[in-house]
């Protein structure tokens, strides 16, 4: 398997910080996981229901174990495979546990090789489901196997022992962009430009040669622009010993491989984002460590590595955040809340942090109980009323509000600041971006804000305040 292909994880799982620990793992040795959590057996039955590719499970939980997991497995006819991954558990169980069907197990404190665990497994049940499908087309005869493949939406293409097409299924046709009667019989390379089959043809034919699965990537130019794509050829012995075939399947990584540039992107930003005060702290620190600094210098410096301290622990506070609602995390922590007294205690707050400010509260205590999460809306709220605070005159209003609109909640913050130019309206939620460098901050607060949104099924933007200034706004349904 490829070490950077994107893998959904169903984790059977109810300590937070263990979750955490196994995807932490798994990313550090190369994989990026797509998490499934679940606590108990109506979790674990929910999260099934999204097809995960494997799953990690504690051997015991409260009220539920890896044994029943495995039992539901076998119930539902499902190949998933499954590594208890547990803090302690004996030779004999673990035994046990892998003669009941489970892939692998470790010990929590030795997850060095999870990452060869998962995929491992991942492989042996590719290649078991590779056999199957090989199985099934002698089983069931060639014309069976015709209708079973054109109902994939994933091209596929017999090729016989001279590597000419004797079948192609609705996709393949669609792919090569040509009736299927023009495409069986013919060459492969007939059909793309002579750089893709210099690229493709010697991997078909060293999966004839050797017998073995080949894998090659190219990019392929189709009428809505040019795809990556990832080709599988599968060699298919026959048992009455006739000259083999070779099963090709072409896998369209596009939209994959524009996620890995993104991650990419965002790990280049997270770095470049935490060097800065971590560079400040270490300089300042460095240089009283090894000079004679006056006590007046000295509280200067250590208020600027707080400040600094102070913004690197924003920055990772934010990206976690951000990574946690986008894996799915927390998302049934929600209660009916009341919104006047959510805006009450921020305003509350920010005027006992800056007294010489001037905030005003716009909110009535009749409004409606807001179905959501309070900690997650007392964050987002909090971002707004930070950014208001940096990007705006001391003497500058700041307005925290909220009225019902329609059927939903609308909160917001207004300031009175300079305003912002209408083209950075979208911009400005987008991660590590800020409007200007002279204020300080991660560029994460308000990309936190839209996902906060989001995760209640609202939305969130910014407009132009009349007279000058911005509003923020957060348009929540109630329910």
């Amino acid at each position: 398997m490829d070490n950077t292909t994107p893998i959904t994880v169903l984790i059977l799982e109810d300590l937070t910080e263990d979750q955490e620990l196994l995807l932490h793992e798994l990313r550090r040795q190369g994989l990026d996981p797509r998490p499934l959590p679940a606590t108990s057996e109506a979790d674990y039955h929910s999260a099934l229901k999204k097809h995960p590719e494997i799953i990690l499970a504690d051997y015991r939980l409260p009220g539920f174990s890896a044994e029943r997991a495995l039992e539901i497995l076998g119930e539902q006819g499902l190949d998933i495979p499954l590594i208890v991954v547990s803090g302690h558990i004996g030779e004999e169980k673990a035994v046990e546990m892998m003669r009941r069907g489970a892939a692998d197990y470790l010990l929590k404190d030795r997850l060095g090789r999870l990452g060869a665990a998962v995929t491992q497994a991942l492989d042996n049940r590719r290649l078991l489901r590779e056999r199957e499908l090989s199985a099934a087309a002698l089983r069931f005869g060639e014309e069976r196997f015709r209708l079973a493949l054109n109902q994939i939406p994933l091209p596929f293409a017999l090729y016989d022992e001279n590597l000419c097409i004797r079948f192609a299924n609705e996709s393949c046709a669609h792919f090569f962009g040509q009736p299927e009667e023009q495409i069986i019989g013919r060459d492969c390379r007939h059909f793309f430009p002579e750089d893709i089959s210099s690229q493709l043809y010697p991997h078909l034919l060293a999966a004839r040669e050797s017998g073995q699965l080949r894998t090659a990537e190219c990019r392929i130019p189709l009428p809505d622009g040019e795809h990556s794509f990832r080709m599988s050829y599968v060699p298919l012995s026959h048992a009455d010993g006739g000259p083999d075939e070779i099963l090709a399947v072409a896998v369209d990584i596009t939209e994959w491989q524009r996620m890995e540039r993104l991650k990419d992107e965002l790990l280049a930003s997270v770095s470049h984002e935490m060097r800065s005060p971590l560079t400040a702290i270490l300089g300042f620190t460095e240089f009283m460590q090894g000079n004679e600094v006056s006590r007046a210098l000295q509280l200067d410096y250590l208020d600027i590595i707080r400040q600094e301290g102070e913004r690197l622990k924003e920055l990772v506070e934010n990206l976690l955040d951000l990574q946690r609602l986008q894996a799915g995390f927390d998302l049934r922590n929600r209660t009916a809340l009341s919104v006047h007294s959510l805006l009450t205690r921020l305003y509350d707050r920010f005027a006992s942090l800056h007294p010489q400010r001037n905030f005003q509260l716009d909110c009535s205590q009749n409004l409606p109980p807001l179905q959501g999460n309070e900690a997650h809306l007392y964050r987002a709220l909090e971002n707004l009323l930070n950014n208001a605070v940096k990007y705006t005159a001391d003497d500058s209003p700041i307005t925290l509000g909220a009225r019902l609109d329609s059927e939903n909640m609308l909160l917001w913050v207004q300031d009175q600041g300079e305003g912002l130019d209408p083209a950075l309206h979208e911009r400005i939620f987008q991660r590590f971006f800020r409007a200007t460098s002279a204020v300080g901050g991660t560029g994460l607060g308000l990309a936190l804000v839209r996902e906060i949104a989001r995760e209640h099924g609202g939305k969130a933007w910014v407009e132009n305040a009349p007279g000058g200034g911005c509003t923020f706004y957060m348009s929540l349904p109630l329910g």
